[in-house]
C-alpha cells in the first residue's frame, strides 16, 4: 500500500472515492455526511499522525477550536434592547449638544 508523505498508510488511489448524493441532498450536505462518516472511521489515526509528525498544527488546530467555543462577553451583553436604544438615543442627543457649542 501506497505512503503518505508523512509515514502514514493512504487508500490507493485506485479505490473508489465517490460520494453519493441521497436523494434531496445538497453539495454541501453530502460533503458534511462524508467528513463525518471519514472522521467516524480515520479521524482517530489522522489525529495520532498530526499529533506526532506535525504537533505545531495539532496544536494550532486545538486553540483555534477553543477560541471558537470561548464564550466571548461583551461590553453590552447584560443590556437589552430597550437600555441599549436608550444609551445610543442619549448618546445622539449628547453629541448634538457638543456640536452646539
Amino acid at each position: 500500500m501506497p505512503s503518505s508523505r508523512d509515514g502514514g498508510d493512504v487508500d490507493s488511489p485506485e479505490a473508489s472515492h465517490a460520494i453519493a448524493f441521497k436523494d434531496g441532498e445538497s453539495m454541501t450536505d453530502a460533503l458534511l455526511r462524508a467528513l463525518r462518516e471519514d472522521l467516524a472511521k480515520m479521524g482517530g489515526q489522522a489525529i495520532s499522525l498530526l499529533r506526532t509528525k506535525h504537533p505545531q498544527d495539532y496544536v494550532k488546530i486545538i486553540l483555534s477550536l477553543r477560541a471558537e467555543n470561548e464564550d466571548k462577553k461583551g461590553v453590552f451583553d447584560d443590556v437589552d434592547d430597550e437600555e441599549l436604544r436608550a444609551i445610543v438615543l442619549a448618546a445622539r442627543e449628547a453629541l448634538k449638544a457638543s456640536e452646539g457649542q
